[in-house]
C-alpha cells in the first residue's frame, strides 16, 4: 500500500517536470508520511486491542466469581444439610442408647436385688422361698433377652462384663438351689451353702458396682461424687447423723436359727 502511494506521488511529480532529486525528496517525505500514519494506526489498534483484551479478560473474571461464589455458597449449603442430617441421625441413635441403657441397667438391678433376697436367710412374711426362686428365674429371663436383643447397643467390653456377671450369679443360684434340695430331703452337704451363696453374691458387688459406674459414664452423667459425711458438732452441720439401727429380733433369730451343714 505504501509503494503504492509512494509511486503514485513520484509519477505526478515526473509528469509535472520535476527533476530526479525533487523526486527523490517528495518520495522520502511521502514515505515517511505514510510510515507515521501507519504506525499511529497500529499504535491504535494495539491500543484498542489490549483494551479490549483486558475488559474481556476482566468480565470472564467477574463471571468466573460469579459462578464460584454460586457453587461454593450450594456446596456450603449442601454441606450444612448433610451435617444437620447426620445430627440428627447421631442424635437419634443416642437417644436409643440411652434408653436401651437406662433400661438394661434397671432389668439388671431388679435380677441382682432378686438373686439377693433369695439367698437371704432372712424371709418376710407370707415369703417363701420357691416364690423367689421363681422371681429369680422371670428377672433372669427378661434381663438376658432384652440384653442379648440389644447387644447392637453394647460396647464389647461391657457386653463381656455383663456375661461374666450373669455366669456368677448364675452359678451362685444354682448352688444354693442344689442345697435347699439337698437340705429338703436331709441330705449332709460338705459346705454351708447359705455362707457360700452369700460370700458368692458379694464377691459379684465390685463388678457390679463397676458396671453401675460403666453405664452412668454411657449415659454422660459423670462420675459419682461421693457425699460428704456429716459430723455432729462440727460448724455449719447441725444435722446430726441418726446413730445405726440395731437388727430386727426377726433377723437375729434367723442368723441364729439358720441351718447349718450337716445338722
Amino acid at each position: 500500500m505504501v509503494e503504492t502511494i509512494l509511486n503514485v506521488i513520484v509519477a505526478v511529480i515526473a509528469a509535472f517536470g520535476g527533476t530526479a532529486f525533487l523526486v527523490a525528496v517528495v518520495a522520502y517525505l511521502a514515505r515517511t508520511l505514510v510510515l507515521y500514519a501507519v504506525s499511529r494506526d497500529l499504535e491504535r489498534y494495539k491500543t484498542d486491542l489490549r483494551t479490549a483484551a483486558e475488559r474481556d479478560i476482566a468480565q470472564f473474571k467477574a463471571e468466573l466469581k460469579v459462578d464460584n461464589d454460586r457453587e461454593l455458597a450450594h456446596l456450603r449449603a449442601r454441606l450444612q444439610q448433610e451435617s444437620l442430617e447426620h445430627e440428627v441421625r447421631f442424635r437419634k441413635l443416642h437417644d436409643k442408647m440411652s434408653d436401651v441403657m437406662a433400661e438394661a441397667f434397671t432389668k439388671l438391678s431388679k435380677l441382682y436385688a432378686a438373686v439377693g433376697s433369695y439367698v437371704s436367710v432372712l424371709d418376710w412374711a407370707g415369703e417363701t422361698k420357691d416364690d423367689k426362686r421363681t422371681a429369680v428365674a422371670a428377672a433372669y429371663r427378661d434381663f438376658t433377652s432384652y440384653f442379648l436383643d440389644h447387644r447392637l447397643f453394647f460396647p464389647k467390653p461391657l457386653f463381656a462384663q455383663l456375661q461374666v456377671l450373669c455366669a456368677k450369679l448364675h452359678k451362685t443360684v444354682m448352688g444354693f438351689t442344689h442345697g435347699l434340695h439337698r437340705e429338703s430331703k436331709g441330705i449332709d452337704t460338705d459346705t454351708d451353702f447359705w455362707e457360700e451363696a452369700e460370700r458368692r453374691l458379694e464377691e459379684t458387688r465390685p463388678l457390679f458396682e463397676k458396671l453401675h459406674g460403666d453405664f452412668q459414664a454411657i449415659l454422660g452423667l459423670g462420675a459419682t461424687v461421693a457425699a460428704r459425711p456429716v459430723v455432729a458438732g462440727s460448724p455449719g452441720n447441725e444435722t446430726e447423723q441418726p446413730p445405726p439401727t440395731p437388727a430386727p429380733p426377726a433377723v437375729k433369730q434367723a442368723e441364729e436359727g439358720r441351718p447349718q451343714a450337716g445338722a
